[in-house]
């Protein structure tokens, strides 16, 4: 019987700037009656839409080939987290006190959706897969973007304006 993958946010999630890890928990779960041992383990972005990956760690250390793989039992879940970093979208949107766009900005951010994909093989040679996608909000300060004119004091020539209104 295949494992059952989920994927979630993490305990370290933020929408952070451009290139920052975030967390993320893969959860395999095996509902058969018998104990499957996890021969492979990979997750990689399936939208190509820009983000690092890094691997989940679930092989015990310094064990010889073969032997570090962990053995699930029935009915049990392991959980391994690994980090991403979103790149996507590289830019920030037009600023609140020109709704037009400030210069060299080539429009508003689009809400981006980077998907991820684990794949898990089992002892049995069955292999399951799970999608997960998630949605970046920017990545360049400000994020997010305020919306609806707000004011954002990031730099002093903010506040002149302001100030001459």
């Amino acid at each position: 019987m295949p494992f059952v993958l989920a994927m979630s946010r993490g305990f370290a999630w933020s929408d952070s700037a451009n290139g920052r890890p975030n967390a993320v928990l893969l959860t395999v779960t095996n509902p058969g009656a018998v104990a499957l041992t996890v021969t492979s383990l990979s997750v990689y972005e399936e939208s190509k839409s820009g983000s690092r990956v890094d691997q989940p760690s679930y092989l015990r250390p310094n064990l010889p080939a073969g032997l570090g793989n962990p053995v699930i039992g029935p009915g049990l879940s392991e959980t391994y987290p690994f980090e991403v970093a979103f790149t996507v979208p590289g830019y920030s949107g037009p600023s609140p006190q020109a709704p037009g766009g400030a210069q060299g900005v080539f429009g508003p951010p689009r809400d981006t959706t980077v998907t991820l994909r684990a794949q898990c093989q089992s002892s049995d040679g069955v292999v399951s897969t799970v999608a997960q996608p998630f949605p970046v909000l920017s990545t360049v300060a400000p994020f997010p973007v305020a919306q609806g004119g707000a004011l954002q004091l990031a730099s002093g020539f903010n506040l002149i304006n302001l100030v001459t209104l």
